[in-house]
């Protein structure tokens, strides 16, 4: 119920909010982001966008951790050269199942044509319309099932596996804002 001595609380809206009367949901002016990809980008945003669910994690590291004890079982009890081939199998596990995917990403992007030049980014109330060296591209707010952000970047994604990615370092305060504005009213957030 509310009481007289509380303060009367208004919700604030950014600067591209336009509330118009005869419209149900909320109406933001286009913006305009630009970018150069990078390679410590595309690293960044896939140890963001592929993030293994942590119970499949906890299996890793637990099964690493069986590997590293019947490795310490097999050279305490006379098989050392067995052992020691053990214990290096699990470290070059552990090692290649982080490493790996960084290289391969490092390698994507190199050959990808798209990722060279200035990438010129339109989101608006209809979707959003990228520019690239190569082309353009234009998709509808209902292609986006979800979208994450994390401190570096803004993931959309078109399905559990694919997304695009926006940096925040291409935005100002005021931009970032309005984006996650933008995207919480049209796209449900990621859990």
């Amino acid at each position: 119920m509310w009481k007289e001595s509380e303060p009367f609380k208004t919700r604030s809206y950014p600067a591209s909010v336009i509330l118009h009367p005869s419209l149900p949901s909320l109406q933001f002016r286009p913006m305009q982001i630009r970018y150069t990809p990078n390679v410590e980008d595309a690293v960044s945003v896939q140890r963001i966008g592929n993030a293994a669910p942590s119970w499949a994690m906890f299996i890793f590291i637990a099964l690493l951790s069986l590997m590293f004890l019947v490795a310490m079982f097999l050279i305490n009890h006379g098989f050392a050269v067995i052992g020691w081939s053990w214990l290096s199998l699990s470290v070059a596990m552990g090692i290649a199942t982080y490493e790996l995917p960084r290289v391969q990403v490092r390698r994507s992007f190199r050959a990808t044509p798209s990722a060279r030049g200035e990438i010129v980014l339109t989101i608006s109330d209809k979707g959003t319309e990228a520019s690239f060296a190569t082309g353009r591209t234009r998709l509808d707010w209902g292609a986006y099932t979800r979208y994450k952000e994390s401190a570096g970047f803004f993931l959309l994604y078109v399905s559990p596996a694919r997304y695009s990615w926006i940096p925040k370092r291409a935005m100002s305060v005021q931009q970032i804002d309005e984006l996650r504005s933008m995207l919480r009213d049209k796209i449900p957030a990621a859990k």
